[in-house]
């Protein structure tokens, strides 16, 4: 626990980019993503049954992406992500979902987005 706050919001429903991406997020000619995860706290709300929410700090070289939003032509940087993280929590697609605090275009990098 990083000592995180309490993010004051429920997750919106799973949408339809979470069940659209595919295994198509990779990203070609070595794309670079950094990502530091933190699982928050939960405060004075438990959360339902099985569900934890996290913060990511990430930083990208936008080059070799198609922006962050999920789109038929990935990669995207959502998609990455998305995929990353089904890995690591072994978690159905249906069940996660990610958003994002800003969105880029094409080509477009970031430093300590949310």
């Amino acid at each position: 626990m990083l000592g995180l706050a309490h993010l004051g919001f429920a997750p919106p429903s799973p949408r339809a980019s979470a069940a659209a991406c595919g295994g198509n997020a990779s990203v070609a000619d070595g794309g670079q993503l950094s990502v530091l995860v933190a699982e928050t706290d939960e405060g004075d709300a438990p959360p339902p049954e099985n569900m934890h929410k996290w913060r990511m700090v990430i930083a990208y070289d936008g080059t070799k992406f198609k922006g962050w939003q999920y789109q038929p032509s990935p990669p995207t940087i959502q998609c990455f992500l998305e995929n990353a993280l089904i890995r690591v929590t072994k978690l159905d697609r249906k069940k996660l979902c990610l958003v994002g605090a800003g969105r880029t275009d094409t080509g477009v990098h970031a430093w300590g987005q949310v």
